[in-house]
């Protein structure tokens, strides 16, 4: 293991292969995961026997306990998870920030605020593009592609699929819709 930073893994005990650097990353949980890479203030603040996660940024998975095997770059990416969130990829400041759900996993979200307010369990879903589906709140099984796909209102419709700029921008409850193109749903 290797800790650089005041305060950093500063209760691991059993975990191993793993790298902390910043101040209080890998906080005051008792770490016993192994191979996850923390780099930022309070990233992986709480983080126990969470394994296999990559977290860059401030307050990237800031209240990680048991997560596993995701991907969190950006400043408060992934924030409220704290536990039954694996294999999610968030990329980009406040990507999925909001979830905080068992089973809330295999989410992909790249964008600034991709996915920002998703709090379901079982999503399966992909944001990409800034603020791409920013507002989905309860949307499973959906895909936004583009700047602002799916609009900023709150969605609760599933199996959509928005792709081009601001598709689906007045998307709300709607279900197995697709718009492609330039403004398509608007």
């Amino acid at each position: 293991n290797t800790a650089v930073g005041f305060q950093t893994a500063f209760n691991l005990t059993t975990g191993q292969y793993s790298t902390y650097v910043g101040y209080n990353a890998g906080g005051i949980g008792t770490i016993t995961g192994n191979s996850n890479t923390v780099l930022g203030y309070n990233a992986g603040y709480d983080l126990t026997s969470g394994h296999s996660n990559v977290l860059i940024g401030n307050s990237a998975g800031q209240n990680f306990t048991a997560n596993n095997n995701n991907v969190v770059i950006g400043i408060d990416a992934l924030e409220s998870a704290d536990a039954g969130e694996h294999y999610n990829v968030a990329i980009g400041s406040e990507t999925l920030k909001t979830m905080n759900q068992p089973n809330g996993d295999g989410n992909v979200a790249i964008g600034f605020q991709a996915f920002k307010d998703l709090n379901v369990a079982n999503p399966k879903g992909l944001a990409i593009g800034y603020q791409a589906a920013q507002g989905a709140t309860t949307s499973t099984e959906s895909t936004y592609v583009g700047y602002e796909s799916g609009g900023s209102g709150v969605i609760t419709g599933n199996e959509n699929t928005c792709l081009g700029y601001r598709t689906g921008k007045d998307l709300t409850s709607g279900t197995a819709n697709v718009f492609l193109g330039k403004d398509a749903g608007e």
